[in-house]
């Protein structure tokens, strides 16, 4: 199974990431040659857990923001993502630069690859809240985000995720409860309701 978080940024995309990864074993970083910050994560099932299929995570988790946006190029997610699956893993990568991504997610599908699209529905005002918050982190006296440029990207998200569908990519929309609970069945985490 892979599964792929969309949202602006804000949204909860690594959130719900290390949400999941948190129902896994410690995770095992996998680091590419050159590369400081692990390509990905390798992580087992619980010993208490029914799920026997390992899960790689793409991208890295070692800042506050992570995930696929951390890996250099699109062809080299894809890549990853198709080397993953035909290890018999499930794959899970989000990242905001990805969020807009239709052709490379589409192949996938008319591979036959089993995936699934997860769009965020969170608002605009939680976003730029989000991202405030964390820019104030790093610096005090920073200045709000221009909300432009967010609301601009929710619209291009939307976009993709409707190309998506069009396209017949199982694709599913929600705010971050809802896709944990529908992630968690997906991986087999979770007893379907």
């Amino acid at each position: 199974m892979i599964i792929n978080i969309r949202g602006t940024s804000g949204s909860g995309k690594s959130t719900l990431a290390r949400e999941i990864m948190d129902c896994y074993e410690t995770p095992k970083p996998r680091f590419m040659l050159g590369r400081k910050r692990p390509l990905c994560y390798v992580l087992n099932r619980k010993r208490e857990s029914l799920v026997t299929t390992p899960l790689v995570v793409i991208g890295s988790y070692e800042n506050v923001c992570g995930g696929a946006d951390t890996v250099p190029n699109r062809d080299q997610l894809f890549r990853l993502v198709r080397f993953w699956d035909d290890q018999k893993h499930d794959v899970l990568f989000e990242g905001v630069v990805y969020s807009d991504e239709v052709v490379r997610t589409v192949a996938l599908h008319t591979e036959g690859r089993k995936l699934m699209v997860v769009g965020l529905e969170t608002t605009i005002e939680i976003c730029l809240t989000r991202i405030n918050r964390r820019r104030r982190k790093k610096n005090p006296q920073a200045k709000d985000v221009d909300p432009t440029n967010t609301t601009n990207r929710v619209r291009i998200i939307n976009r993709a995720l409707e190309r998506l569908r069009l396209a017949e990519v199982p694709t599913v929309t929600g705010d971050g409860r809802k896709a944990l609970r529908l992630i968690q069945r997906a991986l087999g985490l979770a007893l379907p309701e």
